[in-house]
């Protein structure tokens, strides 16, 4: 969700005849709205039933991404941008506290790691198929609409599928809130959401208090540095270096596997260091992570290409493949599903993890906005390829080192 030119965002900039600064206006909007959308759905999953805020927030992002397809102008793309960016944001911390507090300690890690594998493998597939459809206009509509609209077909299948089968069932898991909830319905709307608001703002000083949570929450402003950089710009990056439209696609889904791949692998990894040591086992796991992460990363961005200089297309798009591929196995597709998540819940009651979960969110909001202003300034505005790799390599330095 980052301001980079994917495939479809650069046949976005044809339709509208938009600037590139524009364009990344476009995807820094949806990112802004879902920042500063965590702490209210914090609040909100803390306070009602998650599995009903999952289902109607599912609801809104296919509604949204609709109104993203249907868009006339740049103004009908960023509101529709912005609204999509707002369901994502009342949809993420719920569902991470739900799965949280449907699995012991000694499991969270991998429940999130399968979590992230299928939904940056849903990614992945879905902006690989948009970077293909997006280069041809198929019965007279340009092909990126058609990626939305696909899109909104596949969530529409999820949105039927958890209604049938999981909505009843995850509501079991707030049975407590029922209660709560019933003595609420008799107060006026003014007092309720007073309430509400007091409660949630205490949660969030509860959650800042503790010093553990202080130290993974703050340094997120920087700690996804790299992630955005590589996760954001490989697209345009591949491109650059004169990759095809198509060898890009397919080389995004590599990398997308390999850290599909790499999350399964750190959630099962944090919680067998967690069975090793308690207290320092996840966090020893995330620092070994880091150290390898900024050798891969600077292979990747200022050693490959020298080592591939004046190669064929085949041999440079294959060393990419397993070089990508590897970085995402590596680095563990991230720390959250082996570290970061799974002490955020075990430091938490279960009436304040969603508001833990969502502080850390709009933590990691905030690094991915300067990250991509960044980036984006350095990659895209000075439309420079030795730019683009330099800022992907200081952003991961500077990310690896918190």
């Amino acid at each position: 969700m980052g301001v980079h030119p994917s495939g479809w965002e650069q046949e976005l900039a044809v339709t509208f005849h938009t600037s590139m600064t524009q364009l990344g206006i476009i995807s820094l909007s949806g990112l802004l709205a879902s920042s500063l959308t965590y702490p209210l759905a914090g609040a909100v999953g803390d306070a009602y039933y998650r599995g009903r805020i999952i289902l109607f927030s599912l609801i809104s992002i296919a509604v949204t991404t609709v109104l993203m397809a249907l868009a006339q102008t740049y103004w009908h793309m960023i509101v529709a941008k912005v609204l999509n960016g707002i369901s994502i944001g009342m949809l993420v911390p719920s569902l991470q506290a739900l799965v949280g507090d449907m699995h012991s300690p000694s499991n969270r890690g991998k429940a999130f790691g399968f979590l992230n594998f299928t939904g940056i493998s849903g990614s992945i597939v879905g902006g690989t198929l948009a970077t293909i459809l997006a280069a041809g206009v198929y019965w007279g509509i340009d092909g990126w609409r058609i990626a939305f609209l696909v899109w909104t077909a596949y969530l529409v299948v999820i949105i039927i599928g958890y209604a049938v089968f999981a909505s009843q069932g995850l509501d079991e898991v707030d049975a407590k809130k029922g209660d709560k909830l019933a003595e609420m319905a008799d107060k006026s709307l003014g007092v309720q959401l007073q309430q509400q608001a007091t409660e949630a703002w205490a949660k969030v000083r509860v959650v800042l208090a503790i010093p553990t949570l202080q130290v993974i929450i703050i340094p997120q402003a920087i700690g996804l540095l790299p992630w955005m950089a590589m996760s954001g710009w490989v697209t345009f990056y591949l491109e650059a270096m004169g990759f095809s439209n198509t060898a890009a696609a397919i080389l995004l889904l590599v990398t997308g596997l390999g850290f599909a791949g790499g999350s399964l692998l750190g959630g099962l990894l944090g919680d067998w260091a967690e069975s090793v040591d308690r207290y320092r086992g996840r966090i020893a796991l995330a620092q070994i992570t880091i150290f390898f992460g900024t050798i891969v990363f600077i292979f990747d961005l200022q050693v490959l290409p020298r080592l591939l200089d004046g190669a064929d297309k085949l041999t440079a798009s294959l060393a990419y493949a397993v070089c990508l591929f590897l970085t995402g196995i590596v680095t563990i597709g991230g720390t959250g599903a082996a570290c970061n998540l799974p002490i955020i819940l075990s430091c938490l009651s279960e009436t304040h993890r969603t508001s833990g979960v969502a502080i850390e969110r709009c933590g990691g909001g905030g690094g991915m906005l300067i990250a991509s202003i960044y980036v984006f300034w350095r990659g895209c505005f000075q439309m420079r390829v030795r730019a683009c790799m330099h800022a992907c390599v200081w952003a991961c330095i500077l990310g690896v080192r918190v």
